[in-house]
């Protein structure tokens, strides 16, 4: 992945530099025959523009200046828990401010709040469906983004298409919960230490590091909208509540509840006679001589994560932006 990301960096800012000096953005001195049909910003200086005025044109630096964008979308999540794709319950929203420094780059911090979820019971894997676990979690972050614009993008420029990718840093807040059926409530799974973190536990709060793709369409003089595609790399393996501990023994959690969510594989469900049939049960005797049953692969010691590396999570956009104030043009010699 990282060497991929490396070439496609490389080809973009070579794509970029040959485009940049055929439309003009650095000083030039082409002959009347050359300038008759150089591309200016879209344009063509025969069309409109003597060889002095294309040449003024072609000269003139880009003035920085802002715009704003308001977003909706939804969010996607991968874990150790079993989640399938959906648009609705995965709702996001959120709004962006950008810095446009040059025709190509441009500085965005955004801010985005969505839902992800999760539930093995949904999976059609046998192993994912004997784990049985479950949440949700709301996810609240700021990301400060740097987009590159595969060609020049101007808000005077005659073409309405362009492409970018970006990536940067994500800051964010989560909280994962599960439903208790006998209290009709959401429980802080955080809360349960339900791999025995005692006293300690993991943060709700950490960060990630964003990579995507996205286009964007003018259509209006001052307005844009843009479709963007990303993934949260995140340096936790938490959001989901599964990490890279054990299964406890029930002498290492706090309370039945956390007993309860912490080993879910027996939990009454329709198809548990068949996992039990097919993997068989392990019987333990705990320190104070009570004794549990688990599912075969589930017992105390083994893995409680059964996917490697941190967890990660998607965020598609559908964005609206605008110009503060006059439309910005190139700034006169």
């Amino acid at each position: 992945m990282q060497k991929l990301w490396i070439l496609v960096w490389c080809t973009m800012i070579s794509i970029t530099t040959t485009y940049g000096q055929t439309i003009g953005l650095h000083p030039v001195s082409q002959t009347s025959a050359s300038l008759s049909s150089y591309p200016v910003y879209g344009m063509y200086a025969h069309q409109s523009l003597d060889q002095e005025s294309a040449k003024a044109l072609l000269n003139k630096p880009f003035r920085p200046h802002f715009s704003i964008g308001i977003s909706t979308g939804f969010m996607h999540y991968k874990g150790d828990v079993y989640s399938k794709l959906k648009v609705g319950p995965g709702l996001s929203y959120g709004a962006s401010l950008y810095l446009h420094f040059t025709p190509w780059l441009k500085a965005r911090a955004s801010v985005a709040i969505g839902s992800i979820s999760g539930n093995d019971s949904e999976s059609a894997d046998l192993d994912q469906q004997a784990q049985n676990l479950n949440f949700r979690n709301r996810i609240q972050e700021l990301s400060l983004l740097a987009e590159w614009d595969f060609f020049p993008w101007l808000p005077e420029k005659p073409s309405k298409f362009a492409a970018f990718i970006f990536t940067g840093f994500t800051f964010f807040k989560h909280n994962p919960q599960s439903f208790n059926a006998f209290s009709v409530t959401y429980l802080n799974l955080r809360n349960l230490h339900t791999e025995g973190q005692v006293p300690s536990n993991y943060s709700l709060t950490s960060t990630a590091i964003p990579i995507g793709i996205g286009g964007r369409y003018r259509f209006a003089k001052r307005w844009t909208v843009s479709l963007q595609a990303g993934i949260r790399f995140t340096l936790t393996d938490y959001i989901d509540d599964v990490g890279k501990g054990a299964y406890p023994s029930a002498d290492a959690l706090p309370n039945a509840l956390s007993i309860q969510y912490a080993n879910r594989s027996m939990e009454s469900r329709p198809g548990l006679d068949q996992l039990i049939a097919s993997r068989g049960v392990v019987t333990y005797t705990d320190s104070d001589g009570s004794v549990y049953t688990t599912l075969k692969g589930f017992e105390p010691g083994t893995s409680r994560g059964r996917v490697a590396g941190n967890d990660r999570y998607f965020l598609f956009q559908l964005t609206i932006s605008t110009y503060f104030g006059k439309i910005p043009r190139l700034l006169p010699n």
